[in-house]
């Protein structure tokens, strides 16, 4: 591949280069970061709401008493 000093040329062999870049990821891997960052996600906001569950709870229990 020969090198052009115009910038037509060098700007599309970036994108070649971006391109090449994006696709040396594979599907599986992108898939099991995203499914990894969501299932993360829903642990947080479980985790979260047994706290806040939990907090209710005592609560009422105190004014109950």
């Amino acid at each position: 591949m020969a090198i052009t000093t115009t910038t037509e040329s060098s700007s599309s062999s970036q994108l070649n280069i971006i391109q090449n870049e994006c696709n040396s990821y594979s599907t599986t891997n992108v898939l099991f970061g995203f499914g990894a960052g969501i299932a993360l996600i829903i642990l947080l906001l479980l985790v979260n709401l047994i706290v806040m569950l939990s907090k209710k709870r005592s609560k009422y229990h105190n004014r109950m008493e």
